[in-house]
């Protein structure tokens, strides 16, 4: 669903200024919400994919654009399910200037789960690559539409560096 410019008159000049906001909901419709969104992506867009589980045959794919905002509800409230997906990655941006992707989980993409080529200006924030299972497999135990909520939650390692200890990347030494 697309909504009209956020500040009123609707004209070319606050539509340029402002952009445009394309909310995705859950549901069979899912996918090709998505992907009218993804083709008529113009620069200072958003698009939003609303809470709850969204189960995508195609991935994710923006060209040649700028100043985009990708967002969900959070990476526990917002799941994008690739696992049908035919396309190789989850989340593609070629060639784009000025992307922010936030908020949500990429769930079992066939490859790469974000996949920047030529982005100038990306930012990744509170977002989440995940692998379910074994893809597949007989013994698979794979996340679903009724179960994510419980399955999200994965213990998550935070590296805790003594005070004397440095890290193996560490910071340029002020001139």
């Amino acid at each position: 669903t697309r909504e009209p410019p956020a500040g009123g008159g609707g004209g070319e000049e606050d539509s340029a200024a402002v952009g445009r906001t394309c909310v995705i909901a859950p549901g069979p419709e899912a996918t090709s919400g998505m992907v009218a969104a993804m083709v008529q992506t113009r620069p200072k867009d958003v698009i939003e994919f609303d809470c709850g589980y969204l189960e995508l045959d195609t991935g994710f794919q923006i060209t040649n654009t700028e100043d985009v905002l990708v967002k969900g509800c959070g990476r526990d409230e917002t799941v994008l399910s690739f696992k049908n997906s035919q396309a190789q990655e989850g989340f593609l941006a070629i060639n784009v200037r000025g992307l922010t992707v936030e908020d949500l989980t990429v769930l079992d993409p066939p490859g790469d789960a974000f996949k920047l080529k030529g982005v100038n200006h990306g930012t990744l924030t509170r977002v989440r690559a995940m692998w379910s299972s074994g893809r597949l497999s007989e013994d698979e135990d794979t996340i679903t539409a009724d179960n994510y909520a419980d399955k999200l939650n994965v213990a998550s390692v935070t590296p805790h560096w003594p005070p004397d200890a440095t890290p193996a990347i560490a910071p340029p030494a002020p001139a």
